[in-house]
């Protein structure tokens, strides 16, 4: 995994996803494998296949309480458009990891795809709180600035 890690940090993200690929069927059991794995398809891949296939590599962290598996659990179901079943894992994972920034995102961006504009500008403001950069730190801004606008 710590090379499939290298790929996506280095933007090689066919590369990252062979890994983790290869990485999983040598060790199938292995969930951090599989929660890794299924965040990249959903963060780069948007076909409803590849996401189903997100959704069923994560089927077992479902009743997880480590907020970043139930983070990538929320975030699949954010991406297939259940946001009620992402509403509830990301809230749960926030109540894990209260700090975290991306978290906050993740969970302003479910707030304001269901419609929910007050809750999604508190969770997108809490995400940009700091100047620390985080993946979708830009989309945080716009969408917050088109919240604001309105």
């Amino acid at each position: 995994t710590s090379l499939a890690a290298f790929y996506e940090q280095s933007g090689d993200l066919d590369a990252a996803i062979d890994e983790y690929e290869r990485a999983l069927e040598e060790n199938p059991d292995s969930v951090l494998t599989a929660n890794n794995l299924a965040m990249l398809l959903a963060e780069y891949r948007d076909d409803r296949d590849t996401l189903e296939r997100a959704r069923a590599l994560v089927e077992p962290l479902r009743n997880t309480e480590q907020p970043a598996f139930l983070d990538t659990v929320g975030w699949i179901e954010y991406k297939l458009g259940a946001y009620e079943q992402a509403r509830l894992f990301i809230e749960k994972a926030i109540e894990g990891a209260p700090n975290s920034r991306l978290l906050h995102y993740h969970l302003g961006m479910v707030y304001h795809a269901a419609g929910n504009n007050m809750g999604a500008k508190e969770h997108l403001e809490r995400a940009l709180e700091s100047n620390a950069g985080f993946k979708g730190a830009d989309e945080a801004r716009a969408v917050l600035a088109a919240l604001e606008a309105q």
